[in-house]
């Protein structure tokens, strides 16, 4: 078994190593195949390869074969890579839909910690899985398409004076925050011109910003009875591949230091921004900078 193992895996291989591969950009997650967006394809025939990723599983309980929690206080976990995942989307029609196919390999390892039964073992990496989806069939149809792009409160102003013809009356003699999405709006672009917002708290002070499909932040409240509390380490999530936020890329991954960069950028744009133009204040008879 293990030799067909190794024979499929050499063969997807060299197969895919002599095509020419399209990057996948959108997240950590191949659309199509596996993961949060199942059940869909990427847009236009072709190869795509995701590189390898790292998952770190754990919990500090056991439960048993009924759900019941049978020991508490033990260190049960499992990390899995991802080695390159391949997939082909191809022109080849069958009922309308478009055929593809995905190929993915795992490596992983085990570990199980109970302090209070002194009992610890662990297993090194080792070649687990070959998970091969050998057809889907994706019907690309125009009511069907979903879109992530951002568009923020801000941005309506700019937006519907541009869908209507009437962007000469937004006003010039001060800097609008929102972008124009009009182009968007009416089919004519598939962006909106904005891959950034800022979130900001009650005392007016930065909460957290997004960056594309990435999330940091920066201070946090559970609810508006509960205090703002700033982490040790700014909080980063991958909204594409986890929405509801429960994994936290900076103690779960340890590869996103370069996701601050950007973040940073743009905080310190907003700032220079605040300084040049500082904001009107409510009742303010703004004068003009």
């Amino acid at each position: 078994m293990r030799i067909l193992k190794l024979a499929i895996c050499a063969t997807c291989l060299l197969a895919f190593s002599t095509l020419p591969l399209k990057a996948q950009y959108q997240g950590l997650q191949l659309p199509g195949f596996t993961g949060l967006q199942a059940g869909t394809q990427p847009q236009l025939p072709g190869y795509y390869v995701v590189m390898p990723l790292f998952y770190d599983y754990h919990d500090i309980s056991i439960y048993g074969a009924q759900g019941n929690n049978v020991l508490k206080d033990a260190t049960v976990g499992i990390n899995v890579i991802t080695l390159p995942t391949f997939a082909v989307v191809t022109p080849f029609n069958i009922l309308g839909g478009n055929y593809g196919a995905s190929f993915t390999e795992y490596i992983a390892n085990g570990r199980v910690d109970v302090a209070a039964q002194n009992f610890k073992r662990s297993s090194s990496y080792s070649y687990r899985d070959i998970y091969v989806q050998p057809a889907t069939l994706g019907w690309h149809l125009k009511r069907a398409d979903v879109t992530n792009e951002m568009l923020a409160a801000m941005d309506w102003l700019p937006t519907l004076a541009g869908m209507v013809g009437a962007s000469n009356l937004v006003p010039k003699d001060r800097p609008i925050d929102g972008v124009d999405a009009s182009a968007f709006m009416l089919g004519k672009s598939i962006t909106t011109g904005r891959d950034s917002y800022m979130f900001f708290g009650p005392d007016g002070e930065l909460m957290s910003v997004k960056w594309k499909i990435y999330k940091t932040i920066l201070r946090y409240s559970e609810g508006l009875d509960e205090p703002i509390v700033k982490p040790q380490f700014p909080m980063t999530y991958d909204l594409s591949s986890h929405p509801h936020e429960d994994w936290n890329l900076f103690s779960t991954k340890l590869t996103n230091g370069w996701m601050f960069a950007p973040v940073f950028r743009l905080i310190l744009q907003y700032e220079a921004s605040v300084k040049k133009y500082p904001n009107i204040k409510p009742g303010e008879e703004f004068k003009g900078y």
